[in-house]
């Protein structure tokens, strides 16, 4: 089959997945392939889709596309770019029918596949988002999105080895595609090849590559085979504090920098996430009840989510994706609870300084996924990279534990940073029990105390992650 010549505008999807997104514009050569008639005026309509797509005007995307196939029926442009509309607008199931049709009437044209692959990836199902990214390649050897899209799923599976592999295949189509760039250094971070992740974050464009290249200087300066310095991660963060995009990772970082090398805290975030720390228990408030919480698990089990690879989790599983894009109600209901909640957590704290604080954000998503722990389980110390605030809902909690088992515990120190011994982290546990919502800045590092019970604890974790 001949292929097309097409103009491709890619688009950040969404932060926390870091996918491209590609809205096809194939010019008149494919007129045998649609019903549409390629005209001048059609070419102009189709302009101004993809100049709404670029601008993220979805709502007013979604009203062009409806009249864009109205008069172009069946064509792929008009389906594909309806498809996307709906989809940023979380018109889910409507999306899917549409990429459904599109590939039927387009059987052979990759790119649909790719963007149908993302939509499942977002939603969760892994093992359908693989399927179509599989059937892309099938069509296109070629297709980077898609080389993305299953280097994404390893990764998620923590298979980053395997990931990396993929991700120089893409590579070697466009050495300078920032996603894949992005990507495979994502996936040496995680490896702790902190060296050849730098490397790459400084080829990519992508808004969150300086928060995570501090981290990567920070960690690679105790090599002492590397050329990093320590001046080096210090130089990078009195140029990130100024910058309009707070991170949690870069707070977390010029907080822990701080005690280490005895220098003032800068970073506007969140300089004492201690007082940020708020406890509210869900059943005691009427918001949750045995019921709510059983419907609500039932039907995250029984919603194909994938499970994600997480070496910081011992004895326990977690969902992939963000389960808050379910349409289930009883999934919807407990959404809404944390939103309001989300309000009153704000409104406790409008009058603070804090970047935090002052700087929350005007457009976020609120994104959760269910962690399930057995007897024995915890979660290492971490934080919440991409996130702004941070929640954990206890929905199952296991009765009769001894002292702090399956408690979560707070401090400054987490994860593989570098701690002397004379150093002294302070902590924090916050005692737990079925109902409790924990709400905190994500910069804080958090984990939980192993338990010992027949009993699950089972917990909606949630972050708010700017838009």
């Amino acid at each position: 089959m001949k292929k097309d010549k097409t103009r491709i505008v890619n688009i950040d999807l969404n932060k926390h997945s870091n996918l491209s997104i590609t809205l096809n514009a194939l010019k008149s050569e494919r007129s045998q392939q649609t019903n549409s008639t390629n005209n001048e005026d059609q070419e102009n309509a189709l302009a101004l889709i993809i100049n709404l797509f670029n601008e993220k005007k979805f709502h007013e995307l979604n009203k062009e596309a409806l009249n864009f196939n109205k008069k172009y029926p069946n064509t792929l442009d008009g389906l594909n770019a309806l498809a996307l509309s709906f989809k940023h607008l979380r018109q889910f199931k409507k999306a899917i029918e549409l990429f459904d049709k599109v590939i039927e009437l387009f059987p052979d044209v990759d790119f649909v596949y790719a963007n149908a692959g993302n939509l499942y990836f977002e939603l969760g199902n892994h093992l359908k988002a693989k399927e179509f990214h599989e059937k892309a390649l099938e069509r296109n050897p070629d297709n980077a999105v898609s080389m993305n899209g299953i280097g994404l799923i390893l990764s998620n599976a923590g298979n980053d080895s395997a990931a990396i592999d993929i991700y120089k295949k893409a590579l070697k189509i466009n050495k300078n595609d920032s996603n894949t760039q992005f990507n495979i250094a994502t996936s040496y971070r995680k490896l702790e090849q902190f060296g050849k992740a730098a490397k790459h974050f400084k080829r990519t464009n992508d808004l969150k590559a300086v928060d995570n290249l501090l981290e990567c200087l920070y960690l690679e300066a105790e090599n002492p085979e590397s050329e990093t310095t320590i001046e080096d991660f210090f130089e990078l963060l009195e140029k990130a504090k100024d910058s309009d995009r707070l991170w949690p990772s870069s707070a977390a970082l010029s907080a822990h920098a701080s005690v280490r090398y005895n220098k003032t805290d800068k970073y506007p975030f969140c300089k004492d996430p201690t007082k940020f720390l708020q406890k509210y228990n869900l059943f005691d408030e009427g918001l949750l009840s045995d019921k709510i919480v059983n419907t609500f698990l039932s039907d995250v089990f029984n919603s194909n989510l994938s499970q994600r690879g997480q070496s910081l989790l011992m004895n326990g599983e977690q969902t992939s994706g963000n389960l808050f894009l379910l349409e289930t109600p009883s999934i919807q209901k407990v959404k809404k609870i944390v939103e309001d909640k989300i309000a009153v957590y704000r409104k406790n704290y409008i009058n603070s300084e804090a970047g935090f604080i002052n700087r929350w954000p005007l457009n976020y998503t609120v994104y959760g996924w269910v962690i399930v722990m057995n007897d024995n389980g915890s979660l290492s110390s971490h934080i919440h990279k991409e996130g702004w605030m941070s929640s954990s809902i206890y929905l199952k909690m296991p009765s009769n534990l001894e002292s702090n088992q399956g408690d979560i515990k707070f401090s400054k120190h987490g994860a593989n940073y570098p701690k002397e011994k004379d150093l002294d982290f302070s902590e924090e546990i916050v005692p737990l029990i079925k109902g409790d919502m924990v709400m905190f800045p994500s910069s804080y590092f958090h984990s939980t105390i192993p338990f010992r019970s027949k009993e699950q604890r089972i917990v909606l974790a949630i972050d708010i992650i700017p838009n």
